[in-house]
């Protein structure tokens, strides 16, 4: 059996995955994040910024990790969009 995910995901840039680990000691959120290699970089750097924004609170711990597809090797302008 074939499916055809063209028709159903191609408006989709980007995927986040995050999860909550509570202990005594310390709340922290883990997340992880893909960017396919013809989504739009600015779209998917907005997106995660809005996201981050909505859910920081400084009593929370932040591990965030990941794929964006920007080859650090080479000096080049989608690099430079991911420097803060």
């Amino acid at each position: 059996m074939t499916v055809n995910f063209t028709a159903c995901c191609s408006d989709y840039y980007f995927e986040i995955c995050a999860v909550k680990l509570h202990s005594v000691l310390s709340h922290i959120r883990v997340f992880s994040t893909y960017r396919a290699p013809k989504g739009n970089l600015t779209h998917f750097l907005h997106n995660v910024d809005i996201i981050l924004t909505f859910l920081y609170s400084s009593k929370i711990e932040f591990i965030f990790g990941g794929n964006n597809n920007t080859n650090y090797l080479t000096d080049t302008h989608r690099k430079n969009q991911t420097h803060c």
